[in-house]
């Protein structure tokens, strides 16, 4: 059956998994995208369309010659599916280079998140939980670390979220008080949905997403490495929104960038300037 909801799919080089990604899709239900095919060289855009043909959704595949940079697809792709399809009440935001089977998941992970009456759904890890007995950050996602250690003052019942990863599920309802240009950060998108949260702007934390199913393409130890302090700065920036602090992304004399300055913020304003919230 078919979900009332559209995916934002951003894609690099993916012209060998973005086939399986929409396929998985496909069985969870989902039949809109719009794919945000940036900084290809490996006909993923071809791809994409001869996957989109055969599954017969309503899609649009958007081409930018530059790579965008993380997340900033994500913001992207959800200005241009507000305007495509006017009549979509979520946005699911997945990655293209999902090379597992995970659309029975997905599907059940779609159906508590549509029925849960929350507004913007975020992915949930136990383990972060753990974390946070740490004095010091871990060596490994110490991002989670973080979030953690901030929200269980304030915010004791979204402590075992994971804001930088997907699935990310989001009602259009949030969009009357949150921009969508600030999906181009997590950190700073989670913070802001917290601090906008209330009774007409629910936000929920939803487990049971096993990410080792999704099969994400193993990439070499130095990307892995950067993209550790890409979510550990945008942790930063955002945990300083919710403690009222300057955004920063320094720790400790430290600052961690990733790959956060080859987001492609200037591209985004444009696309940003231009939208109106009607569609117009």
């Amino acid at each position: 059956m078919a979900l009332p909801l559209c995916a934002i799919v951003p894609v690099r080089n993916e012209a060998d998994r973005i086939g399986n990604a929409l396929a998985q899709m496909h069985r969870a239900g989902v039949r809109r995208a719009i794919l945000v095919v940036n900084g290809s060289r490996d006909g993923s855009a071809d791809a994409a369309k001869t996957a989109l043909r055969r599954l017969r959704w309503e899609a649009r595949v958007m081409e930018w010659k530059p790579a965008l940079g993380p997340d900033v697809p994500r913001a992207i792709g959800t200005y241009a599916a507000m305007r495509t399809f006017p009549d979509t009440a979520w946005f699911l935001h997945v990655d293209g280079d999902w090379g597992g089977g995970f659309g029975p998941m997905l599907q059940e992970w779609l159906a508590r998140a549509t029925g849960s009456r929350a507004h913007m759904v975020f992915v949930g890890r136990p383990a972060a939980a753990r974390m946070a007995e740490r004095r010091t950050p871990p060596a490994t996602r110490p991002d989670l670390w973080l979030w953690h250690r901030v929200l269980r003052v304030r915010w004791p019942q979204w402590t075992d979220v994971s804001p930088a990863e997907g699935p990310w599920l989001i009602h259009r309802r949030a969009f009357l008080d949150l921009s969508p240009f600030w999906l181009h950060h997590p950190g700073q998108w989670f913070a802001r949905c917290v601090l906008a949260a209330g009774p007409d702007l629910r936000l929920a934390v939803m487990r049971g997403w096993d990410a080792r199913l999704t099969g994400n393409r193993t990439r070499d130890r130095q990307h892995a490495k950067r993209m550790q302090e890409t979510l550990w700065g945008d942790a930063m920036e955002g945990c300083c929104l919710l403690t009222g602090r300057r955004p920063t992304r320094r720790w400790q004399g430290v600052w961690w960038d990733g790959y956060h300055s080859q987001r492609r913020v200037d591209i985004l304003r444009r696309v940003s300037a231009s939208w109106n919230p009607d569609g117009s």
